[in-house]
């Protein structure tokens, strides 16, 4: 049986997905526009660098609470935007090699380390990881990390103390205004 694409090997390996773009901005693809991306019916919609690098969110189907594998891809795409057919059929073999079709099994470290080797796979910076992070929470209805909602708290802080501050200048400043016009009078 020949897998001629990642979206029939999610498929075919009984999982349940999301893909999210990796480019300039993190941004949710549809399971379907994926699926025509990856059958080359579809252009990549946001190609950077001549690559599309988007991360395939992936878990057992069924399962109740998932644990969800993360494939953060950067696979070249052609001149007419499409994923390179032969760049995913490398990944895919690579794929089938170290694991069968049992996509979403416990990873040996000798497994993890072949599979950190394959040059298909890249590190987002660190504000797409975090925002990526952010839509996973949401998608599996975790709630927002305590970093998070610190850093908010920080924030709304910060936020007031400015606003005291300009209103104290503001303030300061027409009182000035005031007492100079009303000097200027006498």
């Amino acid at each position: 049986m020949s897998i001629a694409n990642l979206h029939e090997l999610l498929q075919q390996g009984q999982c349940d997905y999301r893909c999210y773009d990796l480019g300039r901005r993190v941004q949710p693809i549809s399971t379907s526009e994926f699926a025509a991306i990856a059958e080359q019916r579809a252009p990549y919609p946001y190609p950077h660098q001549n690559h599309a690098q988007y991360a395939l969110v992936f878990w057992p189907q069924l399962s109740n609470r998932p644990e969800p594998f993360i494939w953060l891809l950067k696979l070249p795409i052609d001149e007419r935007g499409l994923l390179d057919q032969q760049a995913q059929q490398h990944f895919i073999s690579q794929v089938l090699a170290l694991l069968g079709q049992q996509l979403t099994g416990a990873l040996t470290e000798q497994q993890q380390q072949q599979l950190q080797q394959s040059p298909y796979l890249f590190n987002p910076s660190t504000v797409q990881q975090a925002a990526l992070h952010a839509q996973l929470r949401e998608l599996f209805g975790q709630p927002p990390s305590r970093t998070l909602s610190r850093k908010i708290h920080i924030l709304c802080l910060v936020s007031i103390i400015n606003f005291h501050q300009e209103f104290h200048v503001f303030f300061h400043n027409r009182i000035e205004l005031a007492a100079s016009h009303y000097l200027r009078r006498w």
